[in-house]
């Protein structure tokens, strides 16, 4: 009769490539128990028969199934529970394939926004763009001082935190039309423009409007606190085209100094819908 081979947890381990700790783990839950234990020092052994059974526990861990679940399953041993098992989490990697692809796309937006941003040479320079409907999340408050604005943007981050979470380019303030002309004072709220994606569960939102239309836009090298010294470029630019505004202004930094130490790299845009006189 020939002697079954036993080996020691540490053999076990380094024969299978993961960590001693990790069997110690497996069989204190009553995952994976070693095949005899000493009854004198307690030292665990294991056989050459037990490595397909971990080989199938190993598996479907990284296939991200939870322990209990396997260990649950390694019980039952019945292919109707397996098939179940399966298929549901079949069904949640799916949709974190989803979720996956829409960071993947978040990431192209940035990087694209950024780029041209950073190489654009057309600053400072008033453009007319043709916008659809946007969504935005907006905290109404009147705004005079850095303090109130971060005040108001934290207030605006618990507003939309079923949305991913608020990044540089997608936030602005919003510039009532009479402060604009006839002196600066402060911001009337602020403003997150929302992507199709972000929303999560739109019902539990309260989404505004941005109305479709033409809308004069103007990036300037430099920070939105600077915004209060371009507004008159174009109030000129309107004027000299017979145009009038049909909305508030939007301020938004697209690079700004948590983004590049550069200060020959800062973009910030602002946007106004318009129309004919």
């Amino acid at each position: 009769m020939t002697m079954q081979k036993l080996f020691t947890i540490g053999q076990f381990a380094k024969l299978n490539d993961i960590p001693v700790k990790t069997l110690r783990y497996y069989d204190d839950i009553g995952l994976f128990k070693p095949i005899q234990v000493d009854e004198k020092n307690k030292y665990r052994y294991y056989s050459l028969e037990q490595i397909k059974h971990l080989d199938i526990i190993l598996y479907l861990k990284w296939q991200r199934l939870p322990l209990d679940e396997i260990k649950e399953q390694l019980k039952k041993k019945r292919i109707d529970d397996w098939i179940s098992l399966l298929t549901e989490h079949m069904k949640e990697t799916e949709i974190r394939l989803q979720e996956l692809h829409l960071i993947y796309q978040r990431f192209e937006k940035r990087i694209d926004e950024f780029t041209k941003s950073r190489n654009q040479t057309d600053m400072h320079t008033p453009i007319i763009q043709l916008f659809p409907e946007r969504e935005i999340i907006q905290e109404k408050a009147d705004m005079k001082s850095l303090y109130e604005i971060e005040l108001s943007l934290r207030q605006l981050k618990k507003s939309s935190q079923n949305t991913s979470p608020l990044m540089v380019g997608k936030v602005g303030l919003m510039v009532a039309i009479s402060q604009a002309r006839d002196g600066f004072e402060g911001y009337q709220s602020t403003v997150v423009l929302i992507e199709e994606d972000q929303i999560q569960h739109p019902e539990l939102l309260k989404l505004d409007k941005l109305e479709a239309g033409n809308y004069l836009i103007y990036r300037y090298r430099g920070l939105l606190s600077e915004a209060v010294d371009h507004f008159s470029v174009m109030i000129a630019y309107m004027n000299q085209h017979q145009l009038v505004e049909d909305s508030n202004y939007i301020v938004r930094d697209i690079i700004d100094d948590f983004i590049t130490d550069d200060p020959d790299e800062y973009v910030t845009e602002i946007q106004v819908k318009i129309k004919n006189k």
